[in-house]
């Protein structure tokens, strides 16, 4: 019995107590989990998986990896079919990093060698290189100290108004706050 509706360019907070559904929420969307009923349309069109995996960038809560360096992590989404056509600079992704409060030579490191938050950071910047109409984000700001909240909130902000439609599930009362709308799943 869940419905919403995001706008071109919105910026939603999905909020509710652990257990209540908001990661099982996204991860249907992003054909993970099997719906038993309903769709999920994407400009009116009802889609498959595949399909919203096409116009979908997505920022999961576990970060692991099957590298162990930094730049590999950040060539490895660019490799699959669906983003092989996108090509980013190093000074593209060097810009990015700024932006989000991450040091110029985190590229040249293993990843064991960087924090969560900073891990956390990078991939939100791998999820806005992709240039997809929507972004998905699980937990976006749930590593990250004040300072670095504020910078992934002001980021996530502008993608927003660039006309990206954003989903985040979320505990931060901070970040929710500065999103368009909050939805609250409610437990059972």
């Amino acid at each position: 019995n869940f419905s919403m509706q995001l706008e071109r360019g919105e910026l939603v907070a999905v909020t509710g107590v652990s257990g209540s559904g908001k990661t099982s929420l996204i991860r249907a969307i992003l054909g993970f989990v099997p719906i038993e009923q309903g769709e999920i349309l994407v400009d009116g069109i009802p889609v498959n998986a595949v399909e919203v995996r096409k116009h979908t960038a997505y920022l999961p809560q576990d970060l692991s990896f099957p590298c162990e360096w930094v730049d590999e992590v950040l060539r490895m989404p660019f490799s699959f079919r669906n983003n092989k056509d996108r090509k980013i600079t190093e000074e593209q992704w060097l810009d990015c990093f700024g932006r989000l409060g991450l040091e110029d030579g985190i590229m040249k490191k293993r990843l064991n060698e960087i924090s969560g938050g900073q891990r956390q950071r990078m991939m939100l910047a791998i999820a806005s290189m992709l240039d997809k109409d929507i972004i998905i984000l699980d937990e976006p700001t749930s590593a990250l100290d004040a300072a670095s909240v504020n910078l992934v909130t002001e980021y996530i902000k502008e993608l927003s108004t660039r006309g990206k439609s954003v989903i985040s599930v979320t505990h931060d009362n901070v970040f929710a706050a500065a999103c368009d709308k909050v939805i609250e799943i409610k437990s059972k």
